[in-house]
Parts: C-alpha cells; structure tokens; sequence
C-alpha cells in the first residue's frame, strides 16, 4: 500500500473545508431571502411615491406597508434570542452542545494527526533534502501536532461529555471513545519524538530549534491540563514522553 503524502491530506482537507462552507452558505439561504424580501419592498415604497400622490393615499396602507417592511428583520431578531436562550437552558439543565467538539475532532484533530504523520515519512524517507527542507518538515511536524493540542484543551470544560469509555455512550450519544483519543496521543507521542531524531542533521539552525521548543513547551501545558481534566474520569495509560529530554 502507498503511503499518503501531506500534500494528498492537504486536498482532503481542502475538500472539508467547501463542505463547510456549502453548509454556511445553506443555513444563510433563509436570512438571504428575508433581505431580498426587505429590499423588494423598499424598492416598491419608492416606486408608489414616485407613481402616486402620496397624500391620496389612506393611512392603513402606510401602516401595512410599514408592518411588512419590519417584520423580516424582527423574525430574525426574535428567532436570534430564540437560539439565544435554548441555549442558556440547555447549560443550566446540564445540557450542552458537544457536536463542533466531535466535528472536530473527527474532521479536524484526525487530519493534523495525519499531516504530522506524512511530514515525518517525507523527512525520513527523502535523503536528499537539504538542510532547510528538514528544518520545514520539522517545523510542520509540530506546527500540526500543537494544533490538537490547542484544540483539545478547549475541549477541557466538557471532556467529560465528549469523550466516554462506555461503549453503550459511545454508540448511542455518537461520543468519541476514549480509546480513540490515547490512539492519536499516542501517535504524536511517536512522530515528535521520531522527529527529534533528526535534530543532529538540522543542528546548524540551533536559534530556529529552540525557539520551537520553547513554543512546544507552551502547547505542552495546554495539553497538560486537558489531560488533568479527564484522569479522574477515565482510565486513561498515555503520558507524553521526550526521548530527547
């Protein structure tokens, strides 16, 4: 089986970014109408000032007019705070909104999982790159990694209700197993610390490297406490480890 390269997830996730983007422009459809709407009936107050005598014409159509003008807005102004507070309820009944943190970490996490992943095999496997090359691979390599970091320490107020590992929560609620997660933990555990192998061939750029360092330090912590908020719920084994520590 051929390897996938960074460039080939680079197009998967091009392609997950038009469906998301497909998907806004589908949700918007509505608030289109209702401006073309607003804007229809703009455009006929004008032209029945212009056509008639505005005097002429009895005040129960200026105020049906003027209801019609108003009302698009104030549907979605209504249907806003609508949104607006189902969601306080949900939180304050221990409710709460967890399928972005899926999306995300199934279309999101996976994915940088993987680019750290092909940006390794590019470095390993290509004898002739130049120094500068290595230093760029390298550099992705966390760049990538620091990503999911980032994200699943937002994900930290609400671990405890995205992930599980109880497989009936897990297939009826569509949560993400927590075996999932040490999987992809420990899949970065082993691309940094492969990567950090390759520092002696790239040692000329030392500035570059511990400047990365110093910024993988910081996404360490964020990681550091996204852990600290699942340990005592879950049985989780992973500990992040530094070969070159």
């Amino acid at each position: 089986m051929n390897s996938v390269k960074f460039n080939d997830w680079s197009d998967l996730g091009l392609k997950k970014d038009i469906e998301q983007i497909k998907n806004k422009i589908d949700v918007q459809e509505p608030i289109v109408f209702s401006v073309g709407l607003e804007i229809a009936i703009t455009v006929g107050a004008v032209l029945i000032d212009h056509l008639f005598d505005v005097d002429s014409i009895p005040n129960i159509i200026w105020i049906i007019t003027s209801i019609i003008a108003i009302s698009p807005p104030m549907v979605l102004i209504i249907r806003a705070f609508a949104k607006y507070f189902q969601r306080i309820l949900r939180v304050k009944n221990g409710k709460y909104n967890i399928e972005k943190y899926i999306d995300t970490f199934d279309n999101s996490i996976c994915y940088w999982a993987m680019m750290s992943c092909s940006f390794l095999n590019e470095l390993n496997s290509n004898t002739g790159l130049s120094i500068e090359e290595k230093l760029f691979y390298y550099q992705e390599i966390n760049y990538y990694i620091n990503k999911i970091f980032y994200k699943l320490d937002e994900m930290s107020p609400m671990a405890d209700k995205i992930f599980s590992d109880k497989t009936d929560r897990i297939s009826q609620k569509k949560v993400i197993s927590i075996d999932r997660l040490e999987v992809i933990l420990c899949l970065l555990n082993n691309v940094y610390n492969m990567a950090e192998d390759n520092l002696n061939e790239i040692k000329t750029y030392t500035d570059c490297i511990n400047a990365q360092k110093q910024i993988n330090d910081q996404y360490k912590e964020m990681l550091d406490r996204f852990l600290n908020s699942i340990e005592d719920k879950y049985n989780l084994s992973f500990c992040w480890t530094n070969s070159c520590s």
